[in-house]
């Protein structure tokens, strides 16, 4: 009785384990990424709930104007030039009889829900062109 043995030369031996060493390269590789990628979502997590908590307290005394822009403007701070927008108050009854202070003039007692109100851009540039036509700017209730 003659039984046939599987015989690994040398060759087939280092075949098998360069494709193993493939398989544990890939195999680091995708580990090495993941602990990439769960690192970067863990910093910007940090940093949104850090950038939220700074914005507690102003929940319920904001609101989002939208508007079109009218004329420019001399910035305060630097040599160029700013937007003037105009657009409507929120329709929230809170607003009204509250001080609106835009920078553009003295401050005024906002009179009646929907009113239209000017207010200075935050974008700087030169000439007309530099800015958009419609905006949306955040307004803040604040204590002072």
């Amino acid at each position: 009785q003659e039984t046939d043995f599987f015989e690994f030369d040398d060759e087939d031996e280092q075949r098998s384990s360069r494709e193993n060493n493939k398989f544990r390269l890939a195999a680091i590789g995708t580990m090495l990424a993941a602990v990439i990628i769960a690192i970067l979502l863990s910093l910007f997590g940090v940093r949104s709930m850090n950038e939220a908590s700074a914005n507690e307290g102003y929940e319920g005394h904001t609101w989002v104007i939208s508007g079109d822009y009218v004329d420019l403007t001399r910035d305060l701070q630097t040599k160029s030039n700013v937007a003037i927008y105009q657009g409507a108050l929120p329709a929230d009854q809170r607003l009204v009889g509250a001080d609106y202070r835009s920078d553009l003039q003295d401050v005024q007692q906002v009179k009646s829900v929907g009113e239209t109100v000017k207010f200075r851009g935050s974008q700087t540039g030169d000439v007309r062109e530099d800015f958009p036509e419609k905006v949306d700017a955040l307004l803040v209730e604040k204590d002072n």
